[in-house]
């Protein structure tokens, strides 16, 4: 073998290590585009199972054994077979990621990339019954023929759709996408360009891995940025979340609470212990990144109940029922929805009392979680609002002062309930939970939730 060719195959050694490495990282990020890392592991892994293959057509060149005749046959197969399949899982790939990122759909070019592939590979299979295309000498060397050319023209057809989507997406993808996007849909074209005027060394081969890893790259670099991006997204939800939770009328209500009680030191002391604990519980979100257990979120709500039935005394009835809290759930989930049936439910009462019933237990399926209070109720529009997601019905927390510690209502905009449709959001999206309200205007509210036992939830 020449120096070139020795090239050629250390080239293609590493280019199929790295495709290997690359479908291990590519898998254990999935959950980044689900849809889109599939299409790529087919990739990675077909263009190492290309360059495998071409490694061994030249292991198995002039060996004059029949073992070798039938392995380098299966070799030489293998690569014109990969080459076609590598297109249809570009074209797909391209399609699936444009559509991410908000781009139309053109299925028409991904079928007529196919469409190519396939008509290739029957080709191929045509042109191998018929000793058309490539063929080998006695000495199990191999060599084109005139209809070589045929095969790589349409392997070049292939290639042409994907190059027309990458261009027509441009806008819609990230500046290293479509880097590297282009830098794979350009050149293998050059390589087949080459290989068609030089025989010896596989061109198209070296420059589709060539392409594939700077595509590797730019697969990483976006998702390293969209992964900080949703890191700051999470911390700067767990500072939204603390400040609508640790609002100031709450903070001032719970030490006029305390001092108030101050001629009682063991009402004072356990008042006191109470509200250090709702804002113990309340501040350790901001270290939090996922789910936490429920029987920390319980606490939270026991701590935030405590203080307010110091403060209303009879007006606010307080019952648990918690038999199951082994499981994980979005922090402040059932706090916010407590919340609202205090002051949204209980309070807006003509009298301002009731009571707000917390439950929590396990069905065959599900970890189920009940809030009932026997309060003012939803107005339908909110009602329906909040299960639609309607961020519109997410009002600010900041409710009047004098309200909330009269606990009669001075502005309709106060029928707001709390960030519900956000506690809905959230459920849905880190533990696969469902919400569920149902309520009508003077009966009160039940709000209802489910996490499902085969999610596994993540901390």
């Amino acid at each position: 073998m020449t120096a070139i060719q020795y090239f050629h195959i250390a080239f293609e050694s590493w280019a199929a290590l790295v495709c290997m490495i690359a479908v291990i990282c590519v898998y254990a990020t999935r959950a980044f585009e689900p849809k889109a890392s599939w299409t790529f592991i087919g990739m990675l892994v077909t263009d190492a199972v290309l360059n495998v293959a071409d490694i061994l057509t030249y292991y198995f060149q002039g060996q004059e054994t029949s073992a070798a005749g039938v392995m380098i046959r299966i070799s030489y197969f293998s690569v014109y077979v990969c080459g076609f399949v590598l297109t249809a899982f570009a074209a797909a790939h391209v399609e699936r990621v444009a559509v991410v990122r908000g781009g139309s759909r053109d299925v028409w070019l991904t079928r007529a990339t196919m469409a190519f592939a396939v008509i290739g590979i029957l080709t191929l299979i045509v042109f191998r019954i018929a000793g058309l295309g490539y063929d080998f000498d006695e000495h199990n060397m191999y060599y084109r023929t005139s209809a070589c050319g045929v095969l790589l023209l349409l392997e070049g057809l292939a290639f042409l759709p994907v190059l027309i989507r990458v261009l027509k997406s441009r806008k819609v993808f990230r500046k290293p996408e479509f880097v590297g996007f282009l830098c794979f849909s350009t050149l293998p074209l050059l390589g087949l360009i080459a290989q068609s005027l030089v025989q010896g060394i596989s061109m198209f081969n070296l420059c589709n891995s060539l392409a594939l890893i700077v595509l590797v790259l730019t697969h990483e670099l976006v998702y390293a940025s969209d992964n900080v991006a949703r890191e700051r997204r999470r911390a700067n939800e767990r500072i939204r979340l603390y400040h609508s939770q640790i609002q100031p009328h709450f903070i001032y209500n719970s030490l006029t609470a305390i001092r108030s009680s101050l001629d009682n030191p063991k009402e004072a002391e356990d008042l006191l212990n109470h509200f250090a604990g709702f804002l113990r519980g309340s501040m350790d979100v901001l270290t939090e990144t996922e789910c936490i257990p429920a029987e920390k979120e319980f606490e939270t709500v026991k701590d935030y109940l405590f203080v307010e039935k110091a403060r209303f005394g009879d007006k606010l009835n307080v019952a648990f029922e918690l038999e199951d809290m082994d499981y994980l759930l979005p922090a402040f989930t059932v706090q916010t929805i407590v919340e609202n049936a205090v002051r949204h439910g209980v309070r807006k009462t003509p009298e301002g009392r009731g009571t707000v019933s917390v439950r929590s237990f396990a069905t065959k399926k599900a970890h189920c979680i009940e809030v009932e209070d026997d309060g003012a109720g939803f107005e339908p529009k909110v009602l329906q609002s909040v299960l639609a997601g309607d961020p519109a019905s997410e009002v600010s927390p900041l409710v009047d002062e004098e309200e909330y510690r009269s606990g009669i209502p001075t502005d309709a905009k106060a029928t707001a309930h709390v960030g519900l449709s956000n506690v809905r959001k959230r459920l849905a999206l880190m533990c696969g939970g469902t919400m569920d309200i149902k309520s009508a205007p003077g009966e009160g509210a039940l709000v209802k939730i489910s996490i499902p036992k085969e999610e596994k939830t993540k901390r």
